[in-house]
């Protein structure tokens, strides 16, 4: 299997895809969750906003435009 672009996969996700979920998860969560400690300095509150965004995303009220 190919690997999917962020694209296909947002896409994926949109449609009710539940892997393409799990993709999504497993190539950003380490970048999200780092990203939200620097700034937060709270483990977890850190892991919620982790949990928040793809939360949101799957319901889709997480709306990101691709280039």
């Amino acid at each position: 299997m190919s690997k999917l672009t962020d694209f296909e996969l947002y896409t994926k996700v949109q449609n009710g895809d539940k892997s393409a979920l799990e993709q999504i998860y497993d190539r950003y969560e380490k970048l999200l969750f780092s990203f939200s400690f620097r700034m937060i300095q709270s483990k977890d509150t850190a892991e919620d906003v982790v949990q928040e965004v793809f939360v949101k995303l799957w319901r889709k009220k997480g709306v990101w435009a691709f280039l």
